[in-house]
C-alpha cells in the first residue's frame, strides 16, 4: 500500500498485488481509502489470473469500470464480487465495532 500526494495534498491511494503466476503486479489506484475492499478485489483478480481465467476477469474489470461509486454506507452488490458497503469517503478507515 502508498499514498501518493499531490501539489494540492489530495491523496490518491494505491493497493498492490504481486500475481507470481503471471509475473505481473496488480495494482489499484483511487482517491477512496477502501483499503479492505481494494484488497479484496485485487485477491479475486489475482485468483481469476491464476486461473486462466481471462474472460471472466475482463468482464470483472469492465464492470467495476462502469460501476458509479455507491454512497456512503450504501450496500454495493456486483455480479462476480461479494456483498459490501461502501466505507467513508470522508476519512481513513476505522475498524466498525472496535473501542
Amino acid at each position: 500500500t502508498f499514498v501518493l500526494t499531490d501539489l494540492e495534498g489530495k491523496q490518491r491511494f494505491g493497493f498492490c498485488r504481486l500475481s507470481v503466476g503471471y509475473r505481473t503486479c496488480i495494482c489499484i489506484l483511487s482517491y477512496l481509502p477502501w483499503f479492505e475492499v481494494f484488497y479484496k478485489r485485487i485477491n479475486n483478480i489475482a485468483d481469476r489470473l491464476a486461473k486462466d481465467q481471462l474472460s471472466d476477469l475482463e468482464e470483472l474489470l469492465t464492470s467495476l469500470y462502469r460501476h458509479p461509486v455507491p454512497q456512503l454506507n450504501s450496500a454495493v452488490s456486483l455480479e462476480f464480487l461479494s456483498y459490501f458497503i461502501a466505507p467513508d469517503t470522508g476519512g481513513l478507515p476505522t475498524k466498525i465495532g472496535r473501542a
